[in-house]
């Protein structure tokens, strides 16, 4: 799509927070780090908190693909 510049919303004010400031917990250091590889992609990249009631559709879209990914990772393992 040759983006350069994008904004990223989320309604978690913790990976904003960490992602604003480079200061993280170790509970999203693993996340946190996968987005700082990710963003080297890109000119400009900017963070944003939105509200959860906002944020509904992306969360179910998320929530989906993960459990289509544990069902997949599921059927590899058997």
């Amino acid at each position: 799509m040759e983006l350069r510049r994008i904004c990223c919303e989320s309604d978690s004010s913790l990976l904003i927070k960490a992602l604003q400031t480079n200061v993280m917990s170790m509970e999203i250091y693993g996340i946190v780090a996968d987005i700082n590889e990710l963003i080297l992609a890109f000119d400009s990249v900017a963070f944003r908190w939105i509200s959860r009631e906002k944020n509904r559709e992306a969360d179910m879209l998320a929530k989906n693909c993960l459990a289509d990914e544990q069902v997949l990772y599921a059927l590899n393992v058997t």
